[in-house]
Order: structure tokens, then C-alpha cells, then sequence
């Protein structure tokens, strides 16, 4: 679990622990407890260490205190019910809250649902009195868990400024929240410090364990209800939760309808334009990759089109992959930092990775190798800026230059 997502890893351990922590409490001469406790113990370190060996600089992924704040819910977006639902679609809700801090991944799907909270907090009440210790532990897990998704300070519907000429704007990037643009600050700013958890720089997340926590009680009274023959009342709290909940099939239909559109159209005009351009086992570089250096979509050309890349989706990844970049592949990646304006030297480095027989071949995409993963056809945005990289490689640098719909290649023929 740690090498496939850290996320679930650093939430399992630590729910994990508290749940250790209530099942031990008072047996701590039973020896069956020490052994639990080491086994675990062990298997924690364990983890840790083959991760240290395959990322070894992992304890420097830790981020600004301001990404963590961006991050984390704004509670708004827990009573903001999401565009998705049947109800919602009906009534001509539009659903979410549009403008708040973060890249919208943290206030999209934190709607849990009036029925779920009602119906888990007359659970709790209803066992309250034969509440076991793990019962304990979850509510525990539950609070600590929804205290940590709010990141280090409270949000109650933070706009996010993007303008620079209104009041209140701080920066254009949804990720750098000044404590200033929050309620207040929280008392929780050291535990982003702590192993594990300051590499979680999607503080929203912990949300997760929040949710389950709340559909563990929900279930514990609906089989309250059904133990004391109460099955009919049960079957129609379920019905509420189901209408309240339930997606509307026909949107839903149409959202995926459009969404195979845009992936079919994607596979035509790019992979199969691509895979025209490019012969197999060609060694590429995408220039210029995405902003934040997550190019996502990479992952996903390069093994349809049968090709090999320095570039690689995720920035964790990156950061791996970087520490075995020849110079003129990175200095060539590093060329057009944070992606504003054209890197001054990037033709010149494309013609030294190509001469060295570092590279094949380079790729302009008139594409975000980040955003257009979810977002197609692309806007002119960046195909406005691509043509002038591939104007001074081919003006500067005497490289050829074949354009294509969606791209630019580059090579030395």
C-alpha cells in the first residue's frame, strides 16, 4: 500500500494505532497486547524502510504551510450538495461552490448528506451506553481525521481572488492561501510537520476516514432498528438515504457519453497523430511540460504510442526522476520554469539533446500535459505560445520542425 498510494497508507497506520491504542487500554500485562503492538510496530518500520530505499528523498516533499491550508475543506462545500445528484439536476441546482481556494479536487465530493448525518448520530446515541472501546476508537478516528481535512486553518466559503486589478488578491495560484483569506487559524499547524502527514499536501483527504466512520454508525442504526423489529421504519430511512444520494442516471449517461467523446477524440487527433509521427522505441521529450511539472498525460502517451520519455506524470515522480536526468535533459525540462514565456536556451538545449543522442525527437503540445488530461479539446491558450517555441527552434537552431493538429516535432530531420 505504501508504494501504491501513500494516502491510504499514512491514514491506515494512524487510524490503525488509535484503534490499537483502544483495544490495549488497561491489558498491558497481557502479553498478547506487546506482541500485537510490536507485530505492528515492526510493520510500520518495515514499510517505511523499503519506501526510504526506493524514495530516498521523500522526507523532502513536504510543502508550505499555504498549500496545506489550500488544500483543506471550506465548509461550505459540506452542506453544498453536488451537481451530480438526481434532485439537484431537477431543480436546476447547479451544485458546489465555484471561486474557493484549492484546485477544486477539495470541495467537490465532500457533501456527505443530511440523511447519513442524521441517521449516524442517532446511532451513536442509540449505543451509546454499549459503546465499545473500538466504537470509541472510530469516533476517535472520526474527529481527528475531520479536524486534520480543515488543514491548518477554518475556511467558510474563502473566495479565491484571481483578478489582480479587485480587491483582496493575493496570487493567482490556488494553492498559496494567505492565513489572512481564512476565519481563523487553527491550532493544528504543527501536525503537518509530523512523519507521514506532511507529505499528505491534499489535507481534504482525510475526509475520507470521516465518511466511513459516519456510514459505520449510520449501519448500527439501521440494525438497531431491524433488531428491535423495526424493520419497516428502517427500510424507509434507506429509501430517504437512496433518494437523497442516488445520481441521476440520465446526466450521468450524458456526462460519460461526452466524456468517451472527448477521450475518442483525444486517441484520434493526438495518439494516432502521434503514433504517424513518431517510430517505436523513439526516445522524447515533451517541452514544455506541465505547470507544477505533472505531466499527466505522458503516462498515458507514451505506452500507447510504444516510445520511451524523460518526462513521467506526478510530482513526487518527478522528483525521483530527475535525480537520473542527463544536465541537458534537465536543464532543457527546467528551460521554461513555471511555464509563463519561452525558456531562453530551450532551442539550444533541444539541438544538444538531439545532437548528443540523448533524444529522438521533442514534442511541442498544443496541449497542458496536466490540465487536458480532464479538460478537451484545448483552448488556443497554449498553442499560441508552442508556435513561437517552434518558430525559434527551426529560426534559431536550424532544427526541423513538422507541424501537426495538436503538436509540433522536433528532431535534427
Amino acid at each position: 500500500m505504501v508504494f501504491t498510494d501513500g494516502y491510504s497508507f499514512v491514514m491506515y497506520a494512524v487510524s490503525t494505532a488509535v484503534m490499537l491504542v483502544a483495544w490495549a487500554w488497561n491489558r498491558w500485562r497481557n502479553e498478547e497486547v506487546w506482541l500485537a503492538m510490536a507485530t505492528y510496530i515492526m510493520g510500520i518500520m518495515l514499510a517505511y524502510f523499503l519506501y526510504k530505499m526506493n524514495a530516498p528523498i521523500a522526507d523532502s516533499w513536504a510543502s508550505s504551510i499555504t498549500l496545506y491550508r489550500s488544500s483543506g475543506i471550506d465548509l461550505i462545500t459540506l452542506i453544498s450538495p453536488t451537481g451530480g445528484l438526481w434532485w439537484t439536476q431537477l431543480l436546476g441546482i447547479e451544485g458546489g461552490v465555484k471561486g474557493l481556494w484549492g484546485d477544486g479536487a477539495n470541495s467537490a465530493y465532500n457533501y456527505i448528506g443530511v440523511s447519513i448525518i442524521v441517521l449516524a448520530s442517532v446511532g451513536i446515541y442509540l449505543v451509546r451506553k454499549k459503546l465499545s472501546r473500538i466504537g470509541i476508537a472510530l469516533l476517535v478516528i472520526a474527529c481527528a481525521s475531520f479536524v486534520l481535512s480543515l488543514g491548518p486553518s477554518l475556511k467558510i466559503n474563502s473566495q479565491h481572488i484571481t483578478d489582480p486589478s479587485a480587491p483582496g488578491f493575493v496570487t493567482r495560484s490556488p494553492y498559496r492561501m494567505p492565513e489572512s483569506d481564512a476565519v481563523m487559524p487553527l491550532p493544528t499547524a504543527y501536525a503537518y510537520k509530523l512523519p507521514g502527514i506532511k507529505s499528505m499536501r491534499a489535507t481534504y483527504r482525510w475526509h475520507v476516514l470521516t465518511k466511513l466512520v459516519l456510514i459505520v454508525f449510520a449501519c448500527m442504526a439501521i440494525q438497531y432498528l431491524i433488531k428491535h423489529k423495526k424493520s419497516g421504519l428502517a427500510y424507509v430511512i434507506l429509501l430517504i438515504m437512496l433518494v437523497e444520494l442516488l445520481p441521476n442516471p440520465v446526466g450521468r449517461f450524458h456526462y460519460e457519453n461526452a466524456m468517451w467523446k472527448r477521450i475518442d477524440g483525444f486517441q484520434t487527433g493526438v495518439v494516432g497523430s502521434l503514433k504517424n509521427n513518431l517510430k517505436l522505441g523513439d526516445r522524447v521529450v515533451y517541452f514544455p511540460n506541465a505547470r507544477g511539472d505533472n505531466d499527466f498525460l505522458v503516462n498515458y502517451l507514451t505506452p500507447e504510442t510504444k516510445t520511451w520519455t524523460y518526462n513521467v506524470g506526478g510530482d513526487k515522480a518527478v522528483v525521483i526522476a530527475r535525480r537520473g536526468y542527463p544536465p541537458t535533459i534537465k536543464n532543457l525540462i527546467s528551460s521554461d520554469k513555471d511555464n509563463e514565456i519561452i525558456g531562453q536556451d530551450s532551442g539550444g538545449y533541444m539541438a544538444t539533446a538531439l545532437n548528443d543522442g540523448l533524444i529522438d525527437k521533442v514534442v511541442i503540445p498544443k496541449f497542458g500535459l496536466k490540465w487536458n488530461a480532464t479538460r478537451w479539446p484545448p483552448t488556443n491558450d497554449n498553442a499560441i505560445a508552442r508556435a513561437e517555441i517552434a518558430a525559434k527552434a527551426a529560426s534559431d537552431n536550424g532544427l526541423y520542425v513538422v507541424e501537426r493538429k495538436y503538436f509540433y516535432i522536433v528532431s535534427l530531420q
